[in-house]
């Protein structure tokens, strides 16, 4: 999230990020494409408005945070074809 102070030091924080530490699973597996970051927006790490917040409407008002984020894995994991949606599983398109 754009407001998750925490999220924006792990490059800083996890030594296994650095650039300098070519070798380390994370820089690995960035090279290999097999990490991809997906901006939710303006979610925090804690508190109200964070990721798994499933009381606090977003602006639009379709949806809680702790909904958008629940959207996005199952979304992740349905491309991946590792998690059969409602959709795939009856046959509706």
């Amino acid at each position: 999230g754009s407001k998750d102070q925490l999220q924006a030091l792990g490059g800083k924080l996890f030594a296994g990020r650095w650039r300098v530490k070519p070798h380390s699973p994370w820089n690995r597996a960035r090279r290999a494409g097999r990490i991809t970051m997906l901006p939710l927006g303006a979610f925090k790490h804690n508190g109200v408005c964070n990721y798994f917040d499933m009381a606090t409407m977003l602006p639009d008002e379709t949806r809680t945070y702790g909904q958008k984020t629940l959207d996005t894995i199952e979304q992740v994991l349905a491309e991946a074809k590792l998690l059969r949606t409602h959709q795939s599983a009856t046959g509706e398109s």
